[in-house]
């Protein structure tokens, strides 16, 4: 998928997406369910890494969570999102 700007998924706003959207759509569910599991941030980011690295193992998952972040970084083609749920940022990517 091209890379595509403010778009859905269910209740995420994706701002940016360089990925099929049926992994973003996991990506965002995996998101959501780490989100009301977990307490704190770094327990939500190691969460959805582990599900990716599960589910995705071909690739090296970085995983940024919170309310306000600047990120760079070097991602592989196809393999980035970064999307709001709420009030917290999510910044997801295969380096």
């Amino acid at each position: 998928m091209s890379e595509k700007k403010r778009f859905r998924i269910g209740e995420a706003v994706v701002n940016v997406c360089s990925m099929s959207l049926p992994m973003a759509e996991a990506i965002v569910d995996i998101a959501g369910k780490a989100l009301k599991d977990e307490m704190t941030e770094m327990d939500v980011a190691t969460a959805i890494k582990r599900k990716l690295v599960e589910r995705y193992s071909a690739h090296m998952w970085q995983v940024i969570v919170g309310r306000s972040f600047g990120a760079f970084g070097t991602h592989e083609e196809g393999h980035y999102l970064y999307f709001y749920l709420g009030q917290t940022g999510f910044c997801v990517y295969a380096a």
